[in-house]
């Protein structure tokens, strides 16, 4: 438990233990169950739905649950949408690499259940805002006002580089992937590809939460039992991809400055802060970890006043 006048962080090695810690943080009094605001900080926006085997629209429920979902049913890029989606957080906050300007929109979501394979699923997805009438938007937005929820959800939504994001009067989670400060996005296009795997292979994949397959967004791998047999699929990847930036520790040093001299700014302070390493998932220049880190951790601690309550070992 943090000191009262410390602001706590939780370190996380993969982008969707974050769900999990956000529920820590509530069950501990530091932000409410609903209505708080992600401040995403982000090389990617990280706002894919997705198909569940969990009735989405009936979160969140307990911790414990919290974390199997975590761990079991998301993937690093839609963690944040099922969050969203169950109200915790009303305003979504993506600051992206300096440069880009701030957009703003609504955002909407819709739930809806399928058969998939025998099984019932909940399918979470962005709605095309022309799909919904003006008239049934305003609705919405009232009932949810009210408390009342419909099978649609609306969120704030904001994205650009170190702009201006206009009111802060609930209480702030400061999400950082360190991939921001220096990343790696060399993830290439592959041809679907399904081979069957043993059943040991797949017990080490179930045991291991950080099992490389695991963490591999589901865009791209995907490991299943289907029949008493266990099969892994290489999925055509729809993600862009872009080459390494040319970094070095000057450029690393000049942009942690940058950012960190726009945080101060800020009419801010966070509520609590979880920081993700991303670097199992190989999206976090490794070449300069754990500098990264322990510089972020740094300039946390002396702007704010922090106290780390969970670090994976390095």
């Amino acid at each position: 438990m943090a000191e009262k006048n410390k602001i706590p962080i939780i370190v996380m090695e993969e982008h969707k233990e974050a769900y999990y810690v956000w529920h820590i943080f509530s069950e501990m009094g530091r932000i409410g169950k609903f209505q708080n605001i992600l401040l995403h900080v982000d090389h990617h926006e990280d706002n894919l739905g997705g198909v569940y085997n969990v009735e989405i629209d009936k979160l969140p429920k307990d911790l414990e649950f919290s974390k199997y979902l975590s761990y079991e049913e998301f993937g690093i890029a839609n963690f944040i949408v099922p969050a969203v989606y169950e109200r915790m957080f009303t305003k979504w906050i993506c600051v992206l690499r300096d440069g880009y300007e701030v957009h703003t929109e609504k955002k909407y979501f819709g739930c809806r259940q399928k058969e998939v394979g025998g099984k019932r699923k909940s399918v979470l997805s962005e709605l095309v805002s022309t799909a919904i009438s003006d008239e049934e938007k305003k609705l919405i937005e009232e009932n949810e006002k009210k408390g009342l929820l419909s099978d649609v959800r609306v969120v704030d939504w904001l994205a650009g580089g170190l702009g201006e994001y206009g009111d802060f009067s609930a209480p702030v989670v400061l999400d950082i992937d360190l991939d921001y400060f220096c990343w790696s996005d060399t993830l290439k296009n592959g041809v679907e590809r399904t081979v069957e795997i043993t059943a040991q292979a797949w017990e080490k994949f179930k045991e291991n939460p950080y099992d490389c397959f695991r963490v591999m967004p589901d865009l791209f791998i995907r490991i299943y039992e289907s029949g008493g047999k266990y099969y892994l699929t290489l999925l055509n990847n729809r993600l862009y991809t872009e080459e390494d930036e040319e970094m070095s520790e000057k450029i690393l040093l000049e942009r942690l400055d940058k950012f960190f001299a726009w945080l101060k700014k800020q009419k801010f302070v966070p509520a609590a802060i979880d920081i993700c390493r991303s670097r199992i998932s190989g999206y976090l220049n490794t070449d300069y970890f754990p500098l990264v880190e322990n510089e972020v951790l740094r300039r946390l601690d002396e702007l704010y006043g922090t106290e780390v309550l969970f670090r994976p070992e390095i």
